[in-house]
């Protein structure tokens, strides 16, 4: 008895959800995850309707009918799905702030500002919007958990990723200000810390020997899968981490060992 009931608070029975860049990569994985722990609702939210038409076609059919698509620019404030969930399902349980972009690696001296500024909209006003959007509704609710996918680079920094590894610092620290100020109401905000993770994002790295050097700064010497990162989305979503709050959960294969 007392290993169902442990088991159980990893479940997301009759709970809401949403996902930003649920259409690929750690989103992608988050949704399968979300829907395997039997989540009620599951707003995927992605910038791309392809893209999401992509992946309902990999759910099944039971999976579909527990899934609702919205297309999003999440750095646009006119973009509300939190509101859309609310609509939907009439309340917000989850909301995973996950949509991110990254750079073509780069030194701070040859980084173009542009590609500085687009960089900082999605992956740090993006999450600050989501952070009004979700924080509202759930703040009103008296209930709620928030993740922000961050990333080992939100911890120690990376040579050639300046832009990047500052919208993730950005994002962190985003996430420990909102636990602080949306805790008295309930809701609790923790940000998750993916070192190399095989995605889309990285899949380009692969044929010259990117993926090898980024393993062999890993203790565990290989990269990681979107699922382990998903599960620790998962545990931090779910009531198993109901005293998380304001935590920096790392998931880097041991990568940001100094972090």
């Amino acid at each position: 008895m007392a290993e169902n009931t442990l088991l159980n608070t990893f479940f997301l029975n009759d709970k809401v959800a949403l996902i930003t860049g649920a259409a690929s990569g750690i989103g992608l994985a988050t949704a399968k995850t979300f829907l395997a722990a039997n989540v009620r609702g599951l707003l995927l939210v992605d910038l791309s309707q392809e893209r999401l038409d992509r992946t309902l076609l990999e759910l099944s059919s039971d999976e579909r009918q527990r899934c609702q698509c919205f297309v999003a620019d999440v750095s646009s404030e006119a973009e509300n799905y939190a509101q859309r969930a609310l609509e939907l399902w009439g309340k917000l349980d989850i909301a995973v702030l996950n949509a991110g972009i990254v750079h073509a690696p780069t030194s701070i001296l040859d980084t173009d500002a542009k590609i500085w500024d687009k960089i900082m909209q999605v992956n740090g006003r993006g999450v600050f919007l989501g952070l009004k959007q979700c924080g509202k509704v759930m703040t009103e609710r008296k209930s709620g958990s928030i993740v922000i996918t961050a990333s080992q680079l939100g911890l120690q920094g990376s040579p050639s990723l300046a832009a990047y590894g500052a919208s993730k610092f950005a994002a962190r620290g985003l996430a420990l200000t909102a636990a602080e100020e949306f805790a008295p109401f309930g809701v609790r905000v923790n940000s998750v810390c993916p070192g190399p993770t095989i995605t889309p994002i990285i899949d380009a790295l692969k044929e010259d020997d990117g993926w090898s050097r980024m393993a062999d700064q890993c203790l565990m010497k290989r990269l990681g899968d979107a699922r382990e990162i998903a599960n620790a989305i998962l545990y931090l979503s779910s009531d198993a981490s109901s005293f998380c709050c304001g935590t920096s959960l790392k998931v880097d294969g041991g990568y940001a060992k100094f972090g």
